[in-house]
């Protein structure tokens, strides 16, 4: 799919400061500003499909700490509401062609209120915090949202509870690969030689006992039954594998599955 085309703006509202005698200052004040976006923002921001994972929202907050909104014409309404109804800030918008240009609009008020929209080349920098703080999301979501190509909330990030009842979550995406690389570096370690492929079934459990179901496949009989060993079955070769597959007359792969559970 081809990507599609981003166009970022910068809307920035000012206006002569009001002094405490009631008349108008000569100095400016800011009272509304936002960067608006369009189209594909990454490879700054990815979205990747946090929604998955959840309702709650994203949304992006600048290292300036300005609000950045992934929708255009959210923004003209805020720019309505700004006090701008009357002006076309649409045609505003969309009049500008490249990255540097700008537009501005004076009310021809008291206070000089004036707006100027700016098209800029690329996303501001994201704070990433604010972001978080800014947002409504899950952690998993969080972790599915990319900044700069860094989850908001990256692997190995805690949830800690500050209930000392409570355990702390650490997430782990990987975890199951990492318990089956576990058992086969201890079938490797113990036997000294036979490296084997292991696969821990996290869902499988029982309510009376621990219980780890692991299949493993070996390419000869002997190093399944070293693997079967050394994980404590006491006679290996007993087991019969869940099936064994070859090419011509010689077997090349042998598959068995057992549980180890505290009880039987």
């Amino acid at each position: 799919m081809e990507k599609e085309e981003l166009k970022v703006y910068l809307f920035e509202g000012t206006r002569n400061k009001k002094n405490e005698d009631g008349t108008v200052s000569a100095e400016r004040e800011t009272f509304f500003q936002s960067y608006a976006f369009e189209g594909d923002p990454k490879p700054r921001v990815d979205y990747n499909r946090y929604w998955e994972f959840g309702d709650g929202c994203l949304n992006l907050v600048a290292e300036d700490g300005r609000e950045i909104s992934g929708d255009v014409s959210s923004t003209i309404e805020w720019a309505y509401d700004s006090g701008f109804r009357g002006v076309d800030i649409g045609k505003m918008v969309y009049g500008l062609d490249a990255p540097g240009k700008w537009t501005e609009v004076c009310l021809g008020d008291e206070f000089a209120t004036t707006l100027r929209v700016t098209m800029l080349g690329d996303l501001p920098k994201v704070d990433r915090e604010r972001t978080v703080r800014n947002s409504d999301l899950a952690p998993m979501q969080q972790h599915r949202v990319l900044v700069d190509g860094v989850p908001l909330f990256p692997e190995g990030g805690a949830i800690e509870s500050g209930n000392p009842k409570v355990p702390t979550f650490v997430l782990r995406p990987e975890l199951a690969k990492e318990l089956d690389k576990m058992w086969e570096t201890h079938i490797h370690r113990e036997t000294r030689a036979v490296s084997v492929k292991v696969k821990v079934d996290t869902s499988y459990h029982s309510a009376d006992s621990i219980d780890r179901k692991l299949t493993i496949e070996a390419n000869t009989r002997s190093e399944l039954d070293a693997a079967l060993a050394t994980i404590g079955v006491l006679k290996p070769e007993a087991i019969v594998p869940d099936f064994v597959s070859g090419e011509g007359d010689e077997p090349r792969r042998y598959v068995a599955t057992v549980v180890l559970s505290t009880e039987v």
